[in-house]
């Protein structure tokens, strides 16, 4: 019993960040989520030329910086599926499928 106690502790500790909330299945900064969104979005890697954009995004609300990061995604990932990529599930679940902000940790 007092193994089942200690392994399903060790599940739950390893499903949860540093501060006991659950792991965000999506890495990286909600801000940069949003500029590679708004970039991808205008066609451009000029954040400037995105700068509308991204004015209009701010605005929008989220429960949690993970729930706006999976919503980025998935929207970068339709726009990418316009562009001939693989369907939204599969770039949701691709934990590599990500923009330069993300991927370079800022611009």
């Amino acid at each position: 019993m007092a193994k089942l106690v200690a392994s399903a502790f060790l599940l739950i500790a390893s499903a949860t960040g540093a501060h006991g909330t659950p792991a965000c299945p999506v890495g990286g900064k909600m801000e940069h989520w949003r500029a590679d969104f708004c970039m991808w979005k205008v066609g451009t890697d000029d954040i400037i030329a995105a700068q509308p954009c991204l004015e209009r995004e701010e605005k929008v609300s989220f429960r949690s910086s993970c729930t706006a990061k999976q919503h980025y995604k998935r929207k970068i990932c339709g726009l990418n599926v316009l562009n001939g990529g693989p369907s939204i599930e599969k770039c949701m679940a691709d934990p590599g499928f990500m923009g330069p902000t993300v991927r370079n940790g800022g611009a």
